[in-house]
């Protein structure tokens, strides 16, 4: 996976067109979705997999099939399973309805208040800051990345997403 993630709310043609765009031409199309300024977009920057591992238990470069709070952070599907392509999967509508229902549930005072930097490290989850930045400061990090991320589900409508890690 990459170093940044980027999660932007498409409709059913732009879902559409990606599905039929080359995977070498993927992430330009989805940067040129980005840069017209019509696609909703959230950057949880490189939180994204101590979100996951906060969320899951376990790091975002070992997705779980079925889970929705591992298709939150990482998506449902990916485009393209080839080794040398980018990071870019994408949630249906109705995955990212199950999605946010599953996200409302989550008591994150109780998941965040367990939080461990060096547990995070131990299990080498990206990127590699755990034990050297305070504490405080990735609690408040995470915190945020994980406000951001829900509330961007919950204004999704019948929108799909698309999620890059690059």
């Amino acid at each position: 996976m990459g170093l940044l993630a980027v999660y932007m709310k498409v409709n059913e043609e732009q879902l559409k067109k990606l599905k039929e765009t080359p995977t070498n031409e993927l992430l330009d199309a989805i940067e040129d979705l980005e840069e017209q300024g019509t696609c909703e977009t959230v950057d949880l920057d490189k939180m994204w997999d101590g979100l996951h591992f906060v969320l899951t238990g376990v790091s975002a470069t070992r997705p779980i099939t079925n889970h929705a709070l591992s298709e939150m952070v990482v998506g449902a599907q990916v485009f393209s399973d080839e080794e040398d392509a980018p990071f870019i999967s994408y949630s249906t509508a109705d995955q990212a309805a199950v999605i946010t229902l599953e996200a409302q549930k989550v008591k994150w005072s109780d998941l965040i208040e367990k939080f461990d930097p060096k547990v995070l490290d131990q299990n080498e989850v990206y990127p590699n800051i755990w034990v050297t930045a305070d504490k405080k400061l990735l609690s408040d990090q995470l915190t945020l990345a994980f406000e951001e991320l829900i509330q961007f589900y919950q204004r999704l409508g019948n929108n799909h997403v698309v999620v890059s890690i690059y």
